[in-house]
């Protein structure tokens, strides 16, 4: 289960920068969200990870990942981005804490967990203006 979870974080980190490349031809007006300035690290890491992560297990088979999951995971890339390194040196910790978490969890009780993630990843809009 580890060896799944460290695929589906891959694949959904180059969905995202796929996403980050998008973005950048989308129009302005396109662009209405983002992450608040007070999000803290260690919400920003877990936030990224469980928006990338839930966009890449709701994704059916053959099909591409869903496109709001992947947009709300590019709003925390992109404000990721723009904070200095000690900022994300600790949002890479919380990531890897929530991934760590997740595989666990996964290896326990995947349906749960997947519905879990799936929570996780909406109660981060809380943290979006």
């Amino acid at each position: 289960m580890k060896t799944s979870l460290i695929r589906l974080a891959v694949g959904a980190a180059l969905a995202a920068a796929l996403v980050g490349g998008a973005q950048a031809q989308a129009p302005a007006a396109a662009a209405t969200l983002k992450v608040k300035a007070s999000t803290n690290a260690a919400d920003t890491g877990r936030c990224t990870t469980a928006t990338l992560l839930f966009a890449k297990v709701s994704q059916k088979e053959g099909e591409p990942a869903d496109p709001q999951m992947v947009e709300l995971a590019g709003y925390w890339i992109d404000y990721l981005k723009t904070k200095d390194e000690a900022f994300q040196s600790a949002a890479l910790e919380g990531m890897k804490t929530t991934t760590e978490g997740y595989t666990a969890a996964l290896d326990k009780d995947p349906a749960t967990s997947i519905a879990k993630l799936g929570d996780d990843a909406l109660g981060c809009l809380l943290f979006l203006e």
